[in-house]
Parts: structure tokens; sequence; C-alpha cells
């Protein structure tokens, strides 16, 4: 791809500026200028390879073992908060409702679902988040050093995020669980009171 390339994924008209030769790398080591290095700054080289795949193949798809089986946890830690919030909102309302009594099979199957979906669409949509900060950044400047700047202070990765997820998604998890059953049971004590016979005579 040229420096204004345009990807394959998503917005084709997303800039995507080549990454800097292997030569120019070897001789000054890691660039911090390079896009995907200011972006994803750990596991670069598994990204980069995995999007531009992606963009040679024209697949969305490419599966991910840390999306997977990481959940929340992995997108909270690639500070992608919305799916994050969605991702763990989902876990607190299947406990809710099999604290409510709803079946635990089907909840498990469309728990592996997602689990599969985050899998196989994880990558892709870490790159789509990085194409809209790339798109940000070519807005705000023209100047390579600050584009880069802005794609490290919205990129990288967050272990606070990742602790945070890990730690509060379970507490929120038993907390609401146990609030089901009490709700259940305040239903269950109620419910003879609210559906009794009226005396005879």
């Amino acid at each position: 791809m040229s420096d204004h390339a345009a990807t394959h994924i998503g917005d084709k008209a997303t800039p995507v500026p080549q990454r800097r030769s292997a030569k120019r790398q070897a001789t000054q080591g890691y660039d911090e200028l390079d896009p995907t290095n200011a972006f994803v700054r750990t596991a670069v080289k598994y990204y980069d390879e995995r999007w531009r795949w992606m963009d040679w193949s024209g697949k969305p798809t490419r599966w991910n073992w840390a999306a997977a089986l990481g959940g929340p946890i992995w997108f909270a830690y690639r500070r992608m908060k919305p799916i994050a919030a969605l991702y763990c909102a989902w876990i607190v309302f299947a406990v809710f409702a099999n604290g409510l009594g709803f079946a635990l099979m089907p909840l498990l199957t469309i728990q592996i679902c997602i689990m599969l979906l985050a899998g196989l669409y994880g990558t892709f949509l870490y790159g789509q988040r990085f194409r809209q900060e790339l798109r940000r950044a070519y807005r705000q400047t023209s100047d390579e050093t600050e584009r880069a700047q802005i794609l490290s202070e919205h990129g990288g990765s967050s272990y606070r995020a990742a602790i945070s997820a890990m730690i509060g998604l379970p507490i929120i998890a038993i907390l609401t669980f146990y609030a089901a059953g009490s709700v259940v049971a305040s239903v269950e004590d109620n419910a003879p009171k609210v559906f009794a016979l009226p005396p005879e005579g």
C-alpha cells in the first residue's frame, strides 16, 4: 500500500500509512512515528500482520484467542470501552436472568456464541478503532510527529481498565445474582397474599 492507500476493511477512504521500511526500522530501532506503533504499542507485529492480511484478503475475520477468552477484559484492556460496557451489561443481565429462574443452558449458549464472535471479529473491531483514531489524527494535523502523539494518547492499552473489569464484573455479577434471588423470594412470599381467594360466606 502507498502512504495514502485505502483499506479494504470498513471505510475505504481511510488513509492507512505504509509502515516504514524494514531497513529503516533495523537501523533506527523502534519507530515511534509509525502509526501502528504509536497506537497499538504492545503486540504491534501481531496486529499489524493481521490487519494487513485482512486488507489483502478483504475478510474481516481473524481468530483472536485473547478476545475470545478475555471477553470484556480484553476489550477494556484495548480501550474499547463501549464494547466492553455492552459485554459486561450482557453478563450482568444473564446472571440476573438466571437468578430469576431462567434456564442456564440457553444463556450459556448465547454466551458461547458471543465469545466466538469476539474471537472472530475482535481484531477487526480493534482495527476499526485504529482507523477511527487515524482519521481523527489526520483531520487535526498534517505533522507526522503530532499525529503519532494523538494516536499514542488515544491508543495503547489500559491495565487499569482491564483490572477494573476483572475485579468489578464478578462482584457486580454476584450482587446481581443475590438481588435476583431476593426478588424471587419476595414474589414467592407475597404471592399467596395477592392470589388468595376471599373467605367464603
